[in-house]
């Protein structure tokens, strides 16, 4: 009897001693996952805050160069235009009684290819990251896709990347980011100049500017380039740079010497 008791006793003991390995080898494996889950967080945060963080500054620079050149990144080497100065061409939104002014969708692609071009400008094909060991793949097939919106600007960047540091590998492909700037109200504003012009083709309408400025809260600029054509500057004021008003420009082409020879 006292021998059967013994061989139950480690028949018992055994069988603890088997559960808490198997306990301590599930919660070994419970804290692997979790150390792997945290440093997968750690290693996309990273990532994504720099990527957005390179995507919100060219998608900022490229719609405040857009504003300067009327809209336009790439003028069509056709169009009306006008060598404002070096590197910045004008666009003539009327010429004579035609209207050549850009829609908003085409404003639009125009900021994806200026994104598009420089983008890796900041990017650096990620150069931070490979330098520290990380192997990216996938650098340089990216596209963009903006959508203007009022009150703002959503640029999404699509990116498939595969990203491996010691040994975890992780694929990302999506970054977005917003610009709080209200293109499309200027755009609107600007609109609805350019019909009170169509009423009247060969007049410089600095009242009616005027009023639109007191109620929509802007400035303008109207500059004399001479052979009959003018500067439109306007100057609104913006959440994205604070110390420097949203600039846009376009030019008018007046047919005011078939006035004259009238």
């Amino acid at each position: 009897m006292q021998k059967r008791g013994q061989v139950t006793v480690f028949i018992i003991v055994g069988i603890i001693i088997l559960a808490v390995a198997a306990l301590i080898f599930y919660l070994g494996s419970l804290t692997t996952e979790n150390l792997d889950d945290e440093n997968e967080f750690v290693q996309i945060s990273s990532f994504q805050i720099f990527t957005e963080g390179c995507l919100q500054t060219i998608a900022e620079e490229g719609i405040f160069y857009i504003g300067e050149s009327g809209g336009y990144y790439n003028l069509d080497p056709l169009a009306f235009k006008y060598e404002l100065r070096e590197n910045l061409e004008v666009p003539i939104y009327v010429y004579y009684d035609s209207y050549y002014i850009p829609d908003i969708s085409i404003i639009e692609s125009q900021l994806d290819m200026y994104i598009e071009d420089h983008l890796n400008e900041c990017l650096a094909n990620f150069s931070s990251f490979t330098k520290q060991g990380w192997e990216i793949t996938g650098i340089g097939d990216f596209s963009v896709d903006s959508e203007i919106k009022p009150e703002f600007i959503e640029v999404k960047l699509n990116y498939p990347l595969s990203i491996e540091d010691n040994g975890l590998v992780t694929d990302v492909d999506h970054f977005e980011e917003v610009l709080d700037l209200d293109f499309y109200g200027y755009y609107n504003i600007i609109n609805e100049s350019l019909l009170r012009q169509q009423d009247s083709p060969n007049m410089i309408l600095i009242g009616d500017l005027s009023q639109l400025s007191s109620l929509y809260e802007f400035e303008f600029v109207i500059d004399n380039l001479g052979e009959d054509m003018v500067l439109y500057n306007y100057l609104f004021d913006n959440s994205l740079r604070s110390d420097q008003p949203y600039v846009y420009n376009y030019i008018v082409k007046y047919d005011w010497e078939g006035i004259f020879e009238e």
